[in-house]
Order: structure tokens, then sequence, then C-alpha cells
């Protein structure tokens, strides 16, 4: 109170009004805020009174009774016809939690004019700017004019307040995209961009509410995925937001983990990883992966938590060993030996899998473990094959019988001339893993196959091995058709004369351009080798041993892109300006070394003095040009000291740093990168590993042509229709064709509607279950005891005004009755007293 009136009395202070309110209207405000239900009541009253007064803060008698939670004195101010504010006090009831007061006021007929429970203050006032319902110039108000009541209550995390308003009508509205250029968002990006920046962040707290995403949707998985994705480049796109973005990105991840936290048993774990959408295209045939279609978004857009959590990881495992569940229970080295087992028997198995596809062994193979065995073990098979076509180049190396098909077969000249059997094996798995590259971008499309950075390696390793092969062909055709002329001539000096192409060609290596067929086949062979060998690592990442560690240096990698582009720019400066200084040096007079005469030379000398492999006094020149001398040692000390001392250093520190983070987490992410490896078997396809798949290439040979051949027929049924009227029994069969196809497709829908209503239940239990927990969790948060208190702080208040007025009362009737009493008395003595005068006269 004593605050109050000294604010009333400031004349020149922030909270002066030029209209204060009377002693009558700050003795109601004070009731109404102290919840003194007889004073206001009896205040009400009284015609003089303005009921629309407000104290010194801006705030009127319903916005004080709301904010302290007197739900008697709220209930008394709306009975009124003049009351204003009433949106202020519902958005102020609403952000305090108090339901038994949202609710009265959100049954307030005023709510029923213009929607305006679903529209925000700034909405309302372009319809109506003389309405007092909200207090539009943002006076007495705590709320922005874009925050609608949902929108308050999402952000509160309030349930039932969400559910109240959502049974009413009222939703949030998806803002547009961040370029619209509708007539609203161009208006508001030019008139005011910060607020318009600030409604959709408020409008994207709303939406990324865990409350309102539980209340609004049947499948809430889905819709938070949708919705991070869209947060996540919200953040990349408005920088000066980005932390507010991410901060709901991270709000939605943690809901997600919650809802599969909750889950307690198989069937729920699978409605949240597979989701309840419909299915577009339906398909007797449907593999694991197009099941679990909301696991494949959550590991798309890197919901890591989600994924590794142990609920998760549990039906990977068991999707993952497929009916074999006693694989569960076998040691890696019992694996490992299944896997050795399962490749040399290859063979067999895949004649068996090509010839009955629907038995016991094939559908076994079809597992992803059985695949993951068996195309890992191909994978070492075809390195052990690059390995055995070197050996015969090793010292120890003795050419006996046994070994002899691993021999080269070369001329007298060093080139070779024809295929030795190693090659031709290298190039039959070279085949299979060209025909897998195919079906994989076949089944999954161009778009989902370059985000795959395996499948780039893949894709680079099989156009150098081709190349090497082609380059190896040329070569040996060649060295062939002139070793046949040579020996029609019977002179290969003379025609090595007169045919510089041949005196290249049959010459030793040192006469050999650098373009050579043979040289070219034998680099890229050599980068063959390395990307083969760097493919280990995708196998890796399934071992908890390595796969952490694995998973450190790809982490490293967008280090050193980003340390590069630094790196560069620092190392070209210095690479020209040593170069512009030296060119003029080229001369074996002028210069003791070659160091930084030319580009080449420059690039070279500064490259290795990174590894303390230059010689310093590559500055220095013959002559007694000491001012040249001086600036290139300036230059060449300046460039080892930024790169040496200060770019390898951070790049270290960058790499530790990396490196640091992962091993934080190591499990997380571990669990993460084998899921992704987990998912991408669990397709049919490529199930055969190289070079057996090669079988399978005129099944899928025979698909394409029976779905073109399919696609014509109903083409030419369609032309035959359009031009002719089908009668007779011909038309009769075609319609009972169809009408069997409709059955069987009808019949198909009726199984995936009771699946998706199935789902639909399974997940709206889940949502019941994370309702009640977070109410449970709330009610008993760090703030449970102090609203309690209030609460009670309330209730005694209140009822301190009440004994009080009830007094107050008891004393007036006491008082009129003893004035009644009195005046009796003086009647009864009045009365007596003439009595005695008659007597005595």
């Amino acid at each position: 109170s004593t605050v109050r009136k000294n604010g009333y009395r400031a004349g020149n202070s922030v909270f002066s009004s030029p209209s204060s309110p009377n002693e009558e209207e700050i003795r109601f405000l004070e009731a109404a805020e102290y919840g003194d239900i007889p004073t206001v009541r009896e205040m009400l009253s009284s015609p003089t009174l303005n009921t629309s007064c407000v104290d010194f803060m801006e705030q009127n008698a319903l916005q004080l009774a709301c904010g302290n939670e007197h739900f008697e004195i709220v209930e008394l101010l709306t009975q009124g016809k003049s009351m204003s504010r009433i949106g202020d006090a519902l958005l102020l009831a609403i952000s305090k939690g108090y339901l038994r007061i949202a609710e009265l006021l959100m049954n307030h007929p005023s709510f029923r004019v213009n929607q305006r429970l679903t529209k925000s203050p700034g909405e309302l006032m372009l319809l109506d700017p003389e309405s007092d319902f909200y207090s539009y110039d943002n006076d007495g108000t705590r709320f922005s004019s874009d925050i609608t009541p949902i929108i308050l209550a999402a952000q509160c995390q309030e349930f039932d307040i969400v559910y109240e308003l959502i049974r009413r009508g009222a939703t949030i509205q998806h803002p547009h995209e961040y370029k619209c250029q509708c007539a609203d968002c161009t208006h508001m990006r030019r008139n005011d961009a910060l607020n318009y920046c600030l409604s959709r962040l408020n409008a994207y707290k709303g939406l990324a509410s865990p409350v309102y995403l539980s209340l609004i949707t049947a499948d809430p998985v889905r819709l938070a995925l949708k919705l991070s994705h869209e947060l996540t480049r919200m953040a990349d796109v408005e920088k000066e937001f980005k932390k507010e973005y991410l901060k709901l990105v991270t709000q939605l991840y943690d809901y997600l983990e919650k809802l599969l936290d909750i889950c307690r048993n198989s069937e729920e774990v699978n409605a949240m990883l597979s989701g309840n959408e419909r299915r577009k295209k339906t398909s007797r045939k449907e593999t694991h992966s197009q099941r679990l279609n909301q696991l494949k978004r959550t590991i798309k857009y890197g919901v890591k938590g989600f994924v590794a959590h142990p609920n998760c990881q549990l039906r990977l495992i068991e999707i993952w060993n497929g009916h074999l569940t006693w694989l569960r229970q076998l040691s890696i080295s019992y694996k490992f030996l299944l896997a050795v087992g399962m490749s040399l028997s290859m063979p067999v198995l895949s004649i068996v899998f090509f010839l009955a596809p629907q038995s016991m062994v094939a559908r076994t193979m079809r597992s992803p473990f059985c695949k993951f065995a068996t195309h890992g073990m191909a994978h070492a098979q075809f390195l052990m094959l690059l390995v055995l076509n070197c050996i015969d180049r090793v010292e120890w190396f003795k050419s006996s019988p046994p070994f002899a098909f691993l021999i080269h077969q070369t001329s007298e000249h060093g080139r070779h001339t024809e295929f030795n059997w190693c090659e031709v094996f290298i190039m039959l798995y070279t085949a299979g893993l060209l025909w897998n590259e195919v079906t994989e971008l076949w089944d999954d499309g161009p778009r989902n196959y370059v985000v795959q950075l395996w499948n780039i390696l893949d894709f680079f390793l099989l156009v150098i091995l081709i190349t090497s092969f082609v380059a190896s062909f040329i070569s040996h055709q060649n060295t062939t058709k002139f070793a046949y002329t040579c020996i029609i001539t019977q002179n290969i000096s003379r025609i090595s004369d007169y045919n510089p192409t041949m005196r290249k060609t049959m010459y030793n290596r040192s006469h050999w351009i650098g373009s050579d067929p043979q040289l070219i086949a034998e680099a890229l062979y050599s980068l063959g080798i390395v990307l083969s060998f760097t493919r280990i690592c995708y196998i890796l990442e399934v071992s908890e041993k390595f796969g952490p560690l694995q998973i450190s240096l790809l982490s490293t990698v967008g280090d050193i892109i980003k340390w590069c582009g630094i790196f560069f720019m620092i190392f070209g400066a210095f690479l020209l300006g040593l170069f512009n200084l030296y060119s003029y040096y080229g001369k074996p007079e002028a210069k003791t070394t070659k160091a930084f005469t030319t580009i080449e030379e420059t690039f070279i000398t500064l490259f290795w003095s990174l590894f303390g492999l230059a010689d310093y006094r590559g500055v220095e020149v013959k002559y007694d040009h000491q001012w040249t001398r001086i600036v290139g040692y300036q230059l060449y000390g300046a460039y080892n000291i930024i790169t040496v001392v200060i770019m390898l250093n951070m790049l270290i520190a960058m790499i530790n740093r990396s490196y640091s983070d992962v091993q934080v987490d190591s499990d997380l992410e571990w669990k993460f990168a084998r899921a992704k490896l987990m998912m991408s078997y669990f397709d049919n396809g490529n199930v055969l590993p190289v070079p057996y798949n090669l079988v399978t290439i005129p099944l899928r040979f025979y698909g394409c042509v029976f779905f073109f051949f399919k696609i014509n027929h109903v083409f030419n049924k369609f032309n035959f229709r359009k031009q002719f009227t089908l009668k007779s029994e011909a038309r009769v069969i075609s319609q009972r064709g169809h009408k069997m196809s409709r059955i069987n497709h009808r019949l198909v829908m009726v199984v995936y509607f009771v699946v998706f209503l199935l789902t639909q239940a399974v997940m709206t239990r889940i949502v019941k279950r994370y309702a009640l927990r977070s109410q449970v969790e709330q009610s008993c948060g760090d703030n449970s005891n102090e609203v309690e208190l209030q609460e009670i702080k309330h209730d005694i208040s209140s009822l301190r005004f009440e004994v009080i007025g009830g007094l107050t009362r008891w004393e007036n009737k006491i008082d009129t009755l003893l004035n009644v009493i009195e005046k009796r008395k003086v009647k009864k003595l009045a009365k007596n007293s003439n009595r005695k005068k008659v007597r005595i006269e």
C-alpha cells in the first residue's frame, strides 16, 4: 500500500500517470489485490466507482486479482459488463498457471466475439481499434502483441489450459517461409524487422512445446522431427537468434527421448520407430527399413540421443539378428568363425539363393547380420587379391609352380603382355562392386545415394579401378600389336627408327612418355589400393573398441577442411611473394639452389619447410643484393612462424578438441554410427556379396523387362479402349481381372488401415503417459513448495478479510441492537416518569 501511494505521488518518475486514481479507486484496487471480497462486493454497487481504473503500474482490478489468484474476486469482477482488459487478465492467468481463473475467463461472453480466443492482440487491434479487450498501447500488459493465449500456454507447459484452448478451437498458426513474399510478410519486414523476427520466434516456441505437440497431433514424433529440421534451418538463416532456435531443437530432442523412455514393451517401441502415417503405396513385401520410417528420419536429422537410447538399440539388435536369436549370445570370435564359414560356402549358398529364393537358407541369408558378415568377408578377400597381385615383385617371392598364376607376364622391355589370374579375379570383384552401386543407386535414388560419404568413396574407387584396367588393356593391345609387327618384319631396331610410337612402346621404361597408358594404369591402380583399404573404416563402426576412434577420425575432417581454407590463403600469399622476389634469379650463376625460382620449386620448398625438410639458405643469392636477401629472409621467416608455430599448433588444438568432444559422448556417438550402419543392411537389396551378386543380373533384367512390358501393355490397352468399345467375353474377363486386383488392393488397404489405427492407439497411450508423468514432475518440482505456500498465503489473506468483514458486520449488528435497547430503555424510563407524575398529581 505504501509503495502504491508513493507511486501515485511520483510526479516525474517513469510510473507517473496523467490521471491518478482517487481515494475510492485506490481502496478498490487494494481490495482486489489483497482479496478483500466484502469490500469489492460492496464497492461494485457504488455508482461513482470506475471499475476500469488502473494503478501506477497500469494494472486494473481484474489483472491484480488474477495475478494474486483471487478466484472469488475475479468471479465478481467478470459479472459486470464494463470490465476492461479481460484478454490481458487471461494471459496473466495462463502465465501464472491458474487453471480455474483461466477457465472462468475463457467462458466469458466477450471471447465469443471476433474469435478473440484464437487471435493475437495485434490482430484484434486491426479488427477493432477502439476495443478495450487488450491494452493495445503496451501499457499494463506483460506480453507482446503477437502472443495468443495458446502460444503462451504452450510456452508455459500448461497441459490443462492448452487442452481447454484446443477444445475451444484455438491453434497455433505455422509461420510462413522465411523468404515468403506475401503482402503481410513483406509489410512486416519493411515496417518492423525486429517485431517480424520475434513474432516468428514466439510462434515457433509455441509449436515446439512438448505440451502442444502431445495434444495437437496423433503422431507427435513425426511432427517433432519435421519441426526440429525446420528450426535447424532457421538457426542457419537467422544468425541473430541462432541460440534460441537451437535451444528449441534441443527441447524437441529431449521430448522425443522422453517419449521413447516411457515405452514399456516392444509394441510401443515399434510404434515410436515406425510412426502411424498412412502408406501412399501398398506392398506385400515391406522391408524393415520401410517399416522404420521414423527411425530413418531421426538418423537423417541427427537425433543422436533418440537413436542411441537403449530401447531403440535393443529393437535394432533384434532386427539385425533376425530369426537367428541365438546370435546375441555368441562372442566375437564365434561370430567371426561363422562369417568365415559362410564365406567359404558362398558358392553353394548363392546357387541355392538363385534357385530357391523363398527357402529357409535364402531367408537366413537375407538377415542383416548374414549380409554384413558375407559382405565384410568378400571385401577382405578383395584386399587379399590386391596384396597377392603385388607379391611377385617382392624379393623373397620365388616363382614356384603353385604361385605361377600370380606372376605378371611381361615383355623384355618391361611391358605387361596379358592379365594374370589374380588381375582377372580383381576385375570380377570390381564388376560385382559396380553392380552393387548400380542397384543401390536404383533403389535409393540419386539424392539419398549422394548423401552417404561411403557411396562417394566407392564411386571414386570404381572409377579409378575401371580406368586403370582400361589403360592396362590399351597398353596390352599396343604391345601385342607392335610385337606381331616386329615378328613379321624381323627387324626391330630398323622399324623403331622409322616408327616413333613403336619405339616408345617397345623400348625400355626410361624411354616411355609421361602419358603412357601403362604408367597411367599403374598410378591409378596404386590410388585404388589406398581407397580400397580405407573402406575398412566403414566396417569398424560395428566394433565398440575401434568405432569411437574411427568416428573421432572422421570428425576431424571438417576441422581440417576449415583449417586448410585459412592455411592455403596464407600459403598462396607467401608463394606468390617469394616467387616474385626470386623469379629473376633463375640462372645457375645467380643462385646456389633452385628454390623459389619457379612456381613449382616455390611450392615444393614452402611445403616441405612445414616439416623442417627445406634448407633455410634457399633465400641466398650470389649477387651483392643485400636488400633482396633481407626481404627474402624476413618473408621466409614470417612464413615459418605463421605456418609452423601458429597454424600447425592451431590444427593440433582443433583436432584435440574434436577428439575430446567425441570421447565425452563416445558411447552415444558409437551407437548412432552403428545404427546408421545397421539401417543400410535392413533392405532386401544386395543380399549376395561380390562377385556372387553378378548371378542376380538376370533376375534384375527380367524384372526391368517385365516392368516395361507391363507399362506398354497398360498403355496399349488404354489406347485400345479409347478407340474401340470392348464387348463380349473379352470385356468380361478384363473386368474380372480388374475386380480381383481391386479386391486385393482393398484387402491390403484394410490391413494397413487396421495397423494405422492400432499404432495410433499405442501412440495415444504413450502421450497420455507422458502427460501424467510431466504433471507429476511439475508438481514435485523445485517451486512446488513455494507455490503451495503462496496458495496458503492467498487463502489466509482471503480468510482474514472474510473474518474481518464478518466481525464488522456482527459489530454493526451489535451496535444496532444496543442502540435499539438503549432507545427502548429511554422510552421505558420516560413512560415510568410520566406515570409517576400522573400518580403524584
